[in-house]
């Protein structure tokens, strides 16, 4: 059974920035993983903190993260050994359950990801180069629809 919840301090947010890595790692190999290693203590100490953080947990354990400032989708990672097992689907429900609106940027060369993000509602938006690594990047969008 998978438990949607706020992450609660400092521990939560280093297992998520963790899953982060290991996540990032996995799913980008067109970026070196050096990159994404010299940026974990920023995660867990810069971004998450700044951030509406939500953990995904299975049998107890934190196996995924969302991470939300206004209605932008700045992370939503599940660590590779719970891919397929519905934690990023229970993340994505419970984040459109409670915003009306969420954009979200995906590297063009992330397949699955922009599946997922297709298969929820996600249109793109527009293009763009990511800053910190130069890769193309889309820019999705999801609305909530409006009932007369």
């Amino acid at each position: 059974m998978i438990l949607i919840r706020p992450a609660s301090g400092r521990e939560d947010l280093s297992v998520c920035a963790d899953i982060w890595l290991a996540a990032s790692v996995a799913a980008h190999g067109f970026v070196a993983p050096d990159f994404w290693k010299n940026h974990h203590a920023a995660m867990r100490d810069l971004y998450l903190p700044a951030s509406s953080v939500l953990v995904a947990e299975n049998t107890g354990r934190i196996g995924g993260f969302s991470a939300v400032r206004e209605d932008r989708l700045e992370a939503l990672f599940v660590e590779p050994c719970f891919w397929g097992l519905g934690l990023g689907s229970a993340l994505l429900r419970e984040l459109k359950r409670t915003h009306a609106r969420l954009t979200v940027a995906v590297y063009t060369k992330n397949a699955r990801a922009r599946g997922f993000y297709t298969k929820n509602g996600f249109l793109v938006q527009g293009k763009q180069s990511c800053p910190s690594t130069g890769e193309d990047e889309l820019r999705m969008v999801w609305h909530r629809e409006q009932k007369a």
